[in-house]
This record gives C-alpha cells, sequence and structure tokens, in this order.
C-alpha cells in the first residue's frame, strides 16, 4: 500500500546541523563559542540590563555553519546573552530577561573578556557538522505540511510496520539525485546591519 502523504512529507526532509561543544583543542580561527570569547562592539560595551552584566550563552558564526547563510541576509554573527539572576520562563521580549543580538560583520569587533559576575559557566569552542541522516517532521508537526487524513482513516496505514517500510521507501527514492535546502527565512524579519539589532518576541 503506498501512502501519498508519507511520500509528500518526505520532501520537507531536512540535514540537520549539530554542534559539539567541547572535547577538542581550540582554533583560533573559528568563532562559535558557548559562554566566552564573545566579540563585543567597543563603542557599545557588554550587554546589560536592569541587573547589570548579562551571561553570554551562545555566539555563533555563520560562515562556520554548513548552509548556515541561507536566509539570514548579511547577518554573520548571532549572540544570545541570559539575564544573570533570573531565566525567562514565559514568552518575553528581545532584551527582557535575555537578549539576542545579530552583527552583518566582526570587523571593528573585539574578542572581549567576560565580566567577573558572570562567569560561572565554562567557555567551550563549538564545531558544526552536518548530520549524516535526515531529519522530519514529526507527527504532531506532520500536519502543518500535508493532510494525513488517508493514515488516521486507514486501519491497514496505522500498522507501524507499514508506516516504517513506507517511510523508508520514500526516503530511498527522494535520496536519488534530489537535494533539497533549507526554506529561506522571512527576510524582512531577519534583516541584519553592522549595529546590534533587537528581536522581539512578543509585538
Amino acid at each position: 500500500m503506498e501512502i501519498k502523504a508519507f511520500q509528500e512529507l518526505n520532501l520537507f526532509g531536512k540535514t540537520p546541523v549539530i554542534a559539539k561543544i567541547g572535547g577538542f583543542r581550540p582554533d583560533p580561527a573559528v568563532h562559535s563559542w558557548f559562554a566566552g570569547h564573545f566579540f563585543i562592539d567597543p563603542n557599545q560595551g557588554w550587554p546589560i540590563d536592569q541587573d547589570g552584566a548579562m551571561i553570554p550563552i551562545l555566539q555563533i558564526y555563520l560562515p562556520e555553519v554548513p548552509g548556515g547563510m541561507n536566509g539570514f541576509n548579511e547577518c554573520k554573527l548571532i549572540q544570545i546573552f541570559l539575564n544573570q539572576n533570573t531565566l525567562p520562563i514565559d514568552i518575553t521580549k528581545n532584551g527582557e530577561g535575555w537578549k539576542l543580538i545579530e552583527y552583518s560583520s566582526i570587523e571593528g569587533l573585539e574578542v572581549a573578556e567576560t565580566p567577573e559576575e558572570v562567569r560561572g559557566l565554562k567557555p567551550f569552542q563549538i564545531q558544526w557538522n552536518e548530520s549524516e541522516q535526515r531529519d522530519f517532521p514529526c507527527w504532531e508537526e506532520a500536519w502543518s505540511y500535508v493532510d494525513l487524513s488517508e493514515v488516521n482513516e486507514s486501519e491497514e496505514a496505522t500498522n507501524p510496520s507499514l508506516i516504517n517500510t513506507q517511510i523508508i521507501r520514500s526516503q530511498k527514492s527522494a535520496d536519488m539525485g534530489r537535494i533539497f535546502n533549507p526554506r529561506p527565512i522571512n527576510n524582512k524579519a531577519n534583516s541584519c546591519s553592522k549595529s546590534p539589532q533587537k528581536k522581539n518576541l512578543v509585538s
């Protein structure tokens, strides 16, 4: 039994990129880091909020990420900071308990020493590598891409062994000469300039 929904769903398979944090000798030419070695604009200084210096969590240098420049316009560097006292739980605006900063270039930026009061996390360099296997939407997400009514209405289609067979068959078919690139992100929502940009989760 061929299930059209599985064949359509397979078209949305993507090759994920995996971040390896630590466990290797740091490379001075690599700029992606966890918890330290962050680039800072000397004219702006270290990011602060109402509680003082913010904790450096993640710095992603997009040219180091396979396919990382897709959909980000001119943005090359992304940084995430957290408030030093409170971890934001609910959806909040950028700058309220957390901060996301973007740069279109690292020119003019300087690697800054993390302020002493926010050095609780040990810094590690990050290596980015493509996974050997593609990833696909889970069942809940799949309904956003294809109509799975055929699967729900068929007793045979809900058989676990059949589902696995259909997925494997669809993957083999799609892998023959096809390359699926990540969908571009809305350009208007991801504009990037030399100056730090703030991203709002809530308008």
